[in-house]
């Protein structure tokens, strides 16, 4: 029996070293001089855009998102707010494009520069990053330019560039707290061992 404890232990403190799970990871972004408007009607400036991703991977070091990694996606400005999922999110041309990145630090950046003729939904040589429904492109953000008739609704600024975010925080399993917890249960079994 206590060749079978040690065993036990053993296996419990392997398995509580291994790393965390990937897990989804959201990011906010704040576009300052963007605006936001939905059917000729002005929300605010400033719009609040938070992309939640998952490459599979658990750390935020030099990752690259590529669109078919984003999960959702929400957004807020004024008095405005909307949020899509990854069911609502239809992407047309390339899902290999990348927009969002993370630094040597971890930081996010989305980068509105790059790959001006393959944007999502659809490209658009003056640059956009756009998501729609697959019952039609009714929502659509980011946009370069006058706002689109519609439906539609639309962030637009004169110029592209770099924007640097933040990491929204995330529930990830520590591998501390699990070996403790393995800890905690050796020791509750060596105390009923001593008992016996």
């Amino acid at each position: 029996m206590n060749r079978s404890i040690r065993v036990f232990t053993a296996l419990l403190l392997s398995a509580c070293a291994l790393s965390a799970q990937a897990v989804p990871f959201t990011f906010e972004f704040v576009l300052p001089g963007w605006d936001i408007n939905d059917n000729a009607a002005l929300f605010g400036a400033n719009p609040v855009v938070q992309v939640t991703v998952d490459n599979g991977s658990g750390s935020l070091i030099n990752q690259t998102y590529a669109n078919n990694d984003i999960q959702a996606v929400a957004v807020t400005a004024g008095t405005y707010s909307n949020s899509w999922t990854n069911a609502e999110i239809f992407i047309n041309t390339n899902g290999a494009v990348s927009f969002i990145s993370t630094s040597a630090g971890g930081n996010p950046i989305l980068d509105l520069v790059q790959n001006l003729s393959q944007r999502i939904v659809f490209s658009n040589a003056a640059g956009t990053w756009q998501f729609g429904t697959e019952s039609g492109f009714t929502h659509t953000w980011l946009e370069d330019g006058p706002q689109f008739g519609g439906q539609s609704i639309a962030y637009h600024s004169r110029d592209f560039g770099l924007v640097t975010g933040r990491l929204i925080g995330q529930a990830v399993p520590e591998p501390a707290a699990l070996a403790l917890l393995g800890l905690g249960l050796i020791g509750f079994g060596r105390s009923r061992r001593r008992h016996a």
